[in-house]
């Protein structure tokens, strides 16, 4: 996938993988990954391939629950790190259990999420959060819920905010264009229906006639209410839908957006904002979730109904959070996953 638990991923593995290459990594690890497809990203690393055989009825589970802690066993781990909230399932008791959580929405929310995702979730969490060893969650926001839904999490939990790449920087060269911009999936939790409508208000002012809103993301799951707010709109040919872009792309759409908005209903980090403001992009993003914790002062935070006005406001404030976003770092998030390790 390519949502927040594929970047926390990629980029924690690079990230580790540096540090093997600095000779920062302790010399008693040995990282073992165990991937559903080939890679050569992380030389210094032991990579088992198990391929994920979908046709086969029954198989993704057989493999989750089975092959994987065999896998473990037969290379006697000392720990199973499960970087996407399921499992790690049916391991003895001697391979300590670290689980990454990134929220709780499919437990907050449920209607927002795919109905099997989220009763899945429903049922394995508790298990999940009492054979855990130890759990990382990417928010004090996400530790908060934990703590406060499955109070059998407390004591178990580290803070380990992730960090953004270093390619998102400001480019002083580049002007900015005529277009409001979002990132992210299109689904039910976006709240991309209010940015339409906030995009319509807009447009019936003079400063606003030649905008467009840019919407750079796949589309997802439970989409009617999105589609039914765009065919609707009477601006419909200046919403761009983008599709999935590359790095590349979305780093140019940062720079040179007039203004980045992201009215999330609900978010346990919210990697976009400070992809956007590392760019140097003013950005207007919901309270909801950890978007005030990870905003902090250099966004402005939107309202019930004054998204339209806060829009308007983010491109006069001159407010700049390019460094404030910059000291997130991947290294920084890698050292203290490992000093955690190293504790336990």
């Amino acid at each position: 996938q390519s949502a927040g638990i594929h970047v926390w991923t990629k980029e924690m593995l690079i990230a580790l993988h540096r540090l093997q290459e600095q000779g920062q990594m302790p010399k008693n690890f040995h990282w073992i990954l165990l991937t559903e497809k080939p890679t050569q990203d992380f030389p210094l690393f032991e990579v088992k391939t198990l391929p994920v055989y979908r046709f086969i009825p029954g198989y993704a589970a057989w493999r989750l629950f089975f092959i994987l802690p065999f896998l473990s066993i037969k290379s006697r781990a000392n720990y199973f790190i499960e970087p996407g909230h399921f499992g790690p399932f049916n391991l003895p008791s001697k391979i300590k259990r670290l689980t990454v959580i990134h929220d709780l929405t499919p437990i907050l929310f449920p209607q927002w999420h795919q109905n099997f995702s989220a009763k899945a979730q429903q049922f394995f969490f508790p298990r999940i959060f009492k054979k855990t060893d130890q759990i990382i969650a990417v928010s004090q926001n996400t530790q908060s819920d934990l703590e406060k839904i499955y109070p059998v999490t407390e004591g178990k939990i580290k803070v380990i905010y992730p960090g953004i790449s270093n390619q998102f920087s400001p480019d002083s060269q580049i002007e900015k264009k005529p277009f409001l911009l979002f990132v992210g999936t299109i689904e039910p939790r976006k709240n991309l229906e209010s940015l339409i409508q906030a995009f319509d208000e807009l447009k019936r002012t003079p400063n606003f006639e030649h905008f467009q809103l840019i919407i750079a993301g796949k589309r997802g799951w439970k989409t009617d209410e999105f589609d039914f707010a765009f065919q609707r709109s009477p601006n419909q040919k200046d919403i761009i839908l983008e599709g999935y872009v590359s790095e590349k792309r979305k780093i140019e759409l940062y720079r040179t957006c007039s203004v980045f908005i992201y009215p999330s209903h609900y978010e346990g980090f919210g990697f976009p904002i400070l992809e956007a403001l590392a760019c140097g992009a003013p950005v207007v993003c919901s309270e909801n979730g950890s978007l005030k914790e990870i905003g902090n002062k250099y966004v402005l935070f939107m309202g019930k109904n004054d998204l339209a006005d806060k829009i308007q406001s983010a491109m006069e404030s001159g407010i700049s959070g390019s460094e404030y976003a910059q000291s997130y770092t991947w290294e920084k998030s890698a050292k203290q996953f490992i000093q955690l390790l190293k504790k336990s």
